[in-house]
């Protein structure tokens, strides 16, 4: 493989791997790319490697996406096989297999993948109506100030942070609920 195609097709990976964990829309993925690669090279070997950029992530293992997420991904990643390639590729109906036997949770999973090399999971509710709210969004600023965080430990020891009653965890500030490295319950 050419160095330009072998970095093309990192550039895919990392584009599914960080959709995927962050449970973006199914359209934002770069679906076009994919179908590309796959009438130029070996697919078996690119979807697989999808596939442990995805479904079999790690992050992923541990802090699974809703089941019906992960289903409708694979569904579409079959689609987008099938629509190239004639000949079924096992291992896509295995993993789907996998996750339609799942257990469906009323906890699903967003990861974002930080540029330091760690990783921020939130849990959410798959209610559609969650403590009296909707709509719930990641708020975009939390991820930059996390990863922040992450990367300035020290700045934060032995800080204390006051916030509203209604956005404390369980009634405890975030120092608390170990939002803050370092930091001591009542710091």
């Amino acid at each position: 493989m050419a160095p330009e195609e072998n970095a093309g097709t990192e550039l895919l990976l990392q584009g599914f791997e960080r959709r995927f964990l962050a449970v973006r829309t199914l359209r934002s993925f770069p679906w076009q790319s994919l179908e590309a690669k796959l009438r130029d090279s070996s697919y078996s070997e690119l979807l697989r490697d999808i596939l442990q950029k995805t479904v079999r992530h790690p992050v992923c293992v541990k802090h699974p996406p809703s089941v019906k997420y992960a289903w409708f991904f694979l569904s579409e990643l079959i689609k987008k096989h099938e629509a190239v390639h004639t000949e079924p590729l096992d291992k896509l109906y295995e993993v789907l297999a996998e996750t339609l036997m799942a257990k469906e949770s009323t906890q699903g999973h967003r990861s974002y993948l930080l540029s330091s090399g760690g990783s921020v999971t939130l849990s959410k509710s798959t209610a559609i109506i969650s403590h009296g709210t909707t709509g719930l969004v990641t708020w975009d600023a939390a991820l930059y100030l996390a990863e922040w965080a992450i990367e300035n430990p020290a700045a934060l020891i032995n800080r204390r942070a006051v916030l509203p009653r209604s956005h404390r965890v369980a009634g405890r500030g975030p120092a608390e609920a170990g939002c803050l490295p370092g930091a001591q319950a009542g710091s």
